[in-house]
């Protein structure tokens, strides 16, 4: 079954040597570099559920039961699958720290991103090849573009990066010709399974590759274990009246538009065209598809299979006789099957994503958290293309993906970094006005439900000693502002409803802001409160795009929810950070905030302010 290959993983000049360490280590410091000062000790959407799950957990006699209870409830809209491995991450936290802080949180998800890179690293010398040819895929992994996953949603972190790494874990495991090695895989499966949405993947992709790698007895176990781990997910799932739409098996089209879609979905770094990300995703698909078709000729069990088909094209076809198919070098066929369960792992979470999403809109396929899923695609796809290729073509295919993915890199710290640094100013406002009227501005665009419930759990955890609320730095600059009459930072005012939620956009003259400042919120002050909201000042835009399909220009905006505010009088001004320091000034304008009954839930009118009253 295994080819014995030569291993020049490092059999090459001192100069390689340090060029391989250099590209290794650059990508990684400035990834963790990024997470370091992006992240935020404050929840983010479906964080809130690890503050519910410690108080539970607090509340409780900590008995087993009671943890199992926690780690297996499920989570969801339809409540369709358990996050296993980050509600027990939370909990260690709290354990090991006191209290649950989420920058932790952020740096153990990152943590099994480094792992993953290793294993594929270290997958990739086995099958024989370089280190410099390896050094493409950290400039992929580790870059911004699905910062949802690695900077901002501490729920991401500890779902889609540790699931990732227990499934190709699980494989490497599988490919093991160890007796031990095939029993581990299991235990690590079954974390892969219930420790993200896309866990049944897990069986499938771990069924295609003993199947391929004619291993019929490990094969029949491997059966066995997944139709009782399918029937324990249903089981758990019954008993929290678990629902799972399926109106798109009526639509299969609109099923496959949006696969192709989301496994372009890479592009949307130079694109915003769905025709244009699709077309490249048909690309990307076919491409690999290919590679695995051919991939698979090479192995010993699929030949095997294709004997008698062979036997009877000769006799119809006589000239194939003749015929060779010399296509690479030999295979190392442990590692080949590892790479070709990596990718059935993805491709049927791709499929899983285009199900889910497809229903409501396309867009929502272009979220940077499934964007990860498309980059995965591709890391493993090289590695993929790369075993078919004979040593001299190898060296030229990872030279040219190298400077694309050292290009791409750069682009998504260019663009994609500004709205990860937007999040991160909505959550350092929520420490500031969380304290100031229990208000939360990283609340959906289009939902109101969870307004008053998020924060009625950050006061719980607080009080029960949990969740220690950071104090934000900048709370000097606020209590000390400067004045400036003659400033006008408000350009052009649209507001518009999202659903259930009023809106309200400021452009924000950037001319008017000081000059060389890194970061700038919205200040608005009030007789009784004043508030800090986000300037998204990134020239990417996308959360925008995502939000209404419509591109926006690379401006300055500072997009108001009227129905979250208090009705007032706000007056406007400015912090902004400079040289790492916070400052903060009003100007002449003000706005009023009026609530109206629905549908409108609230009004937000631009007027001149008064005179200086400070």
């Amino acid at each position: 079954m295994v080819s014995h290959l030569q291993q020049p993983f490092f059999r090459a000049p001192l100069t390689s040597q340090l060029v391989w360490l250099i590209g290794l280590l650059i990508p990684l410091a400035l990834h963790f570099w990024t997470v370091n000062r992006l992240s935020v000790n404050m929840p983010f959407m479906d964080d809130y559920t690890f503050l519910v799950d410690v108080m539970v957990f607090q509340r409780g006699g900590h008995t087993l039961r009671e943890l199992l209870d926690i780690l297996l409830a499920p989570h969801g809209p339809h409540k369709e699958h358990m996050i296993v491995f980050a509600r027990l991450a939370a909990l260690l936290d709290y354990l090991a720290e006191g209290h649950l802080n989420f920058r932790t949180l952020f740096f153990v998800g990152n943590a099994t991103l480094v792992a993953t890179a290793l294993l594929l690293i270290h997958m990739a010398k086995r099958a024989g090849l370089s280190a410099l040819h390896t050094l493409p895929i950290m400039f992929l992994l580790f870059q911004p573009q699905y910062y949802e996953s690695t900077i901002t949603w501490a729920i991401c972190a500890l779902q889609h990066l540790p699931a990732l790494f227990f499934a190709f874990f699980s494989f490497y495991l599988l490919t093991r010709p160890s007796r031990l090695g095939f029993i581990a895989s299991f235990p690590i499966a079954l974390l892969a399974v219930f420790s993200n949405g896309n866990g049944m993947a897990v069986p499938i992709a771990g069924f295609a590759l003993l199947l391929l790698g004619g291993v019929y007895r490990r094969l029949a176990v491997w059966t066995i274990f997944s139709l009782m781990v399918l029937l324990l997910s249903r089981y758990m799932s019954s008993l929290h009246g678990a629902t799972v739409d399926l109106t798109n098996l009526s639509h299969p089209f609109r099923v496959l538009a949006g696969f192709l879609l989301v496994s372009g979905s890479m592009g949307v770094l130079v694109t915003r065209s769905l025709t244009g990300l699709s077309v490249l995703g048909v690309c990307i698909q076919g491409l690999l598809a290919l590679t695995v078709l051919l991939l698979m000729v090479r192995l010993t069990t699929v030949r095997s299979w294709l004997v008698p088909a062979r036997t009877w094209l000769d006799r119809k076809l006589p000239v194939l006789r003749k015929a060779s198919f010399p296509l690479s070098t030999a295979i190392r066929e442990e590692t080949a099957l590892f790479f070709i369960g990596c990718y059935v792992y993805t491709l049927v979470t791709l499929l899983g994503i285009a199900f889910a999403r497809s229903i409501g809109w396309h867009y929502s396929l272009l979220v940077p958290r499934f964007i990860w899923f498309a980059t995965v695609l591709v890391v493993v796809g090289y590695f993929l293309i790369m075993q078919l290729l004979s040593t001299a073509y190898r060296l030229r295919v990872s030279t040219v993906f190298l400077g694309i993915s050292f290009v791409f890199n750069l682009t998504a710290y260019t663009y994609c970094i500004g709205e990860a640094t937007t999040i991160h100013k909505s959550l350092i406002s929520d420490l500031h006005n969380w304290r100031e009227n229990a208000l939360l501005v990283t609340m959906p665009s289009n939902d109101k439900q969870f307004d008053s419930y998020y924060s009625l759990i950050v006061r719980d955890a607080v009080r029960e000693g949990v969740y220690r609320l950071p104090q934000p730095e900048f709370e000097s600059a606020i209590a000390h502002p400067l004045v400036n009459n003659y400033l006008r930072v408000v350009e052009k005012e649209n507001s518009f409803s999202f659903v259930t939620r009023q809106l309200d956009e400021l452009t924000i003259d950037s001319d008017k802001l000081p000059a060389y400042m890194d970061d700038a919120c919205l200040l608005l002050h009030s007789n009784q409160h004043t508030f800090v909201w986000p300037i998204d000042q990134s020239p990417y835009k996308l959360a925008y795009y995502l939000m209404n399909g419509k591109s926006q220009p690379a401006g300055y905006v500072a997009t108001l929810y009227g129905d979250l505010l208090p009705a007032s009088s706000y007056r406007l001004g400015i912090l902004y950070k400079l040289n790492d320091r916070w400052q903060s000034v009003y100007g002449m304008e003000s706005i009023n905030v009026n609530h109206r009954p629905s549908p409108v839930n609230a009004a937000i009118s631009l007027l001149p302010a008064q005179r200086n009253t400070y």
